[in-house]
């Protein structure tokens, strides 16, 4: 079991997950104790929030690290969500972020069912490909970890959760964020164009094919 003294070889992991939550915060994707965020550390355990956080303004002490097996020892402290960001740092060996948000936009489709089309924008089809909605499961429980697990099967590094939120995951902080904030603009441009009455053009095969082409590592 990894120790739970923060170790400095750590500063930099947390520093960035510290910037992020207030970078989320200055975007409005934050509210109360909403959220949670994790890194992996180079030993491959895992640095996360603690429980009722707030992400707006997490100081040094507000992180725990855990080992990164989903059935592992859940410290005391650990947000409730553990398994959930075990199931998704799972995901790949670029997973190295994984932030877990409810903006407004994102939340509203996950409680209302709205479809978040991915294909409208060059942006949307780079960072969300395969997005994918993950059907309800309590928050905190092993079945949520499962139903992300699932979720993340096609190789979407972003997900929607009914009735909860969304879950971003990067290959740093920052791109875990980027990725969230996509995420939201694409979710509320698909509302308005809805309310609207607007149909959404969707970008041709050939035409994703060529930002892929040109784009895919970016």
């Amino acid at each position: 079991m990894p120790t739970q003294v923060l170790r400095s070889n750590d500063a930099t992991l947390r520093a960035d997950l510290q910037a992020v939550g207030r970078s989320a915060f200055a975007r409005g994707m934050v509210w109360g104790t909403s959220g949670n965020i994790s890194g992996k550390l180079p030993d491959g355990s895992l640095l996360l929030s603690k429980a009722g956080t707030d992400l707006a303004d997490l100081a040094d002490d507000d992180f725990v690290i855990a080992a990164p097996g989903f059935d592992d020892d859940v410290p005391p402290e650990a947000t409730s969500e553990i398994r959930m960001h075990r199931a998704a740092h799972a995901a790949g060996d670029d997973v190295r972020c994984v932030l877990h948000l409810s903006p407004v936009w994102v939340t509203l489709a996950a409680t209302t069912g709205i479809a978040v089309p991915i294909t409208t924008t060059a942006e949307a089809h780079l960072m969300l490909a395969g997005l994918t909605r993950v059907p309800w499961a309590c928050p905190g429980t092993p079945d949520l970890g499962h139903a992300v697990a699932k979720g993340l099967e096609n190789g979407t590094r972003a997900l929607i959760l009914e009735g909860h939120g969304a879950l971003t995951l990067g290959r740093t902080p920052r791109e875990a964020l980027l990725r969230m904030e996509t995420l939201e603009f694409v979710t509320r441009l698909a509302i308005l164009a809805h309310q609207s009455g607007l149909p959404l053009i969707a970008l041709h095969p050939t035409q994703r094919a060529q930002i892929s082409q040109r784009y895919g590592n970016h």
